[in-house]
């Protein structure tokens, strides 16, 4: 279409236009959004219902940013897939920058989880495989959307999903920011490393499509806090319920507990590699190319299998089979991990040999020293215990008890001590007796009469 087509004023300045480039007629507002208004419109060229996506205006976009923002969408514009709503235009009129997109008869998946509550099993894995379908053709093309929500997520009267608004998603989050400094995206639906706004890749799609599920399967949220922030926060933190222990009267088997919980794990590595990936789990399908290997029985107890049984097939969130995933492309660290692993276990190894050895030494040489010390050279040192035993008093004799009913008189054995008995000598036979001599007193003394009398001497 020719250039002054594109540019033709068709309102009052700073006024949003009605008209744009002279050929789609802006109708009537059908969803509003933080970052722009979709509205109805109609192609006269084409005599066709579209939709008009309309970003809104904060101050004067520089050149540049036009330049990117067109040449982004025109890129969302080569993506074909029967599961994402098709781009049709691109331009800019007056300042203000929109989207001309295929317009899709239904509702979004938000206003059907409001009306309707907690979604059947099978509708919503069909409902997710689709939403994995369309992503994975973005993801090809090289976008990442970055926006997944049930707002974004359209279903026709038909019952066809498709994906939305991935090419604004992709622009307005080229440096992870926005103007005001904030994560881009939708707090609720946040991966850990897009709340904090860190590095991005397809598996922070697959985060989003796991809180999507796990709305659609309970009706809720994995955190719904107050504000944008205490949920970006809980994102980052916190360990979301299972899906089965949020909403028991939905009887959700354990493995759709592990799919959800594979796909929320705080570390992109521990997600599924791709959209294809998670789609063959859902389906039930093993052998996905690029899939981690973790299990629903690693996350939880399966209330659907007797205690202590193993995993059966049915609870695994499937294993990865070794080669290229989707594409041709060899996922970088998919081949990689059980080299490490692998590795790891061989070092832990070798560092449990080098520590018995060293106990063994140390041991040996212990006793050793002990041996030497004790047969040949000073004895041990006494401990300080064994220095309080060896110079306490020895405990009393205890004294035998007397029953008061027993007879006293009778004697109570004794033992009588025991002496050593010092040897006697034995008397020299050569030597002679001794003999005693008893010499009278000088002075005997009075001598007394038997009447008491002195006698005479």
């Amino acid at each position: 279409m020719p250039d002054d087509d594109r540019t033709q004023p068709t309102s009052a300045a700073g006024e949003q236009p009605r008209l744009l480039a002279g050929r789609y007629d802006v109708i009537e507002v059908i969803g509003s959004g933080a970052s722009a208004i979709t509205w109805r419109g109609h192609d006269r060229r084409l005599d066709r219902q579209v939709a008009i996506k309309i970003l809104r205006r904060e101050g004067e976009q520089d050149a540049a940013y036009v330049q990117r923002f067109e040449r982004e969408a025109r890129t969302s514009a080569s993506v074909s897939n029967g599961h994402v709503v098709n781009i049709y235009d691109v331009g800019q009129q007056d300042g203000w920058l929109y989207l001309v997109m295929q317009f899709v008869d239904g509702e979004d998946l938000k206003h059907l989880i409001a009306r309707r509550g907690p979604l059947p099993l099978a509708e919503a894995r069909e409902i997710t495989r689709q939403i994995l379908d369309g992503l994975a053709a973005i993801h090809r093309a090289g976008i990442l959307h970055r926006d997944i929500k049930p707002q974004n997520v359209l279903v026709d009267r038909a019952g066809v999903v498709r994906v939305a608004d991935f090419g604004i998603a992709q622009t307005a989050t080229d440096a992870g920011l926005t103007v005001a400094g904030t994560a881009v995206g939708t707090a609720a639906y946040m991966a850990p490393e897009q709340a904090q706004a860190g590095s991005l890749s397809e598996a922070t799609d697959i985060y989003a499509v796991g809180v999507v599920l796990y709305e659609m399967l309970t009706g809720a949220l994995p955190f719904d806090r107050s504000t944008a922030m205490a949920t970006m926060l809980a994102h980052v933190q916190q360990q979301p319920m299972a899906p089965s222990q949020r909403a028991p009267r939905q009887n959700i088997p354990s493995r759709f507990d592990g799919i959800v919980l594979q796909a929320m794990s705080k570390n992109p590595q521990d997600r599924f590699r791709s959209a294809t990936a998670m789609a063959r789990a859902l389906d039930g399908k093993p052998g996905d190319p690029g899939a981690t290997t973790r299990t629903a029985a690693t996350l939880l107890t399966s209330r659907d299998q007797t205690p202590g049984a193993p995993a059966t097939a049915r609870d695994q969130a499937w294993p990865a089979v070794a080669g290229r995933p989707e594409g041709g492309t060899p996922q970088s660290g998919t081949s990689a991990r059980p080299a490490r692993s692998a590795g790891r276990g061989l070092l832990n190894a070798v560092l449990v040999l080098i520590l018995a050895a060293m106990t063994v030494v140390a041991a040996y040489t212990y006793y050793e020293y002990t041996n030497n010390r004790v047969n040949g050279g000073d004895p041990p040192p006494t401990s300080p215990v064994e220095q309080i035993i060896l110079t306490q008093p020895p405990a009393p004799t205890e004294l035998p008890v007397i029953d008061p009913l027993d007879d006293v008189s009778q004697p109570t054995d004794v033992p009588e001590p025991t002496f050593a008995s010092q040897p006697t000598p034995e008397p020299d036979p050569t030597s002679e007796p001794t003999e005693v001599l008893i010499e009278p007193a000088d002075d005997p003394g009075p001598i007394i009469g038997p009447d008491g009398s002195p006698g005479d001497g």
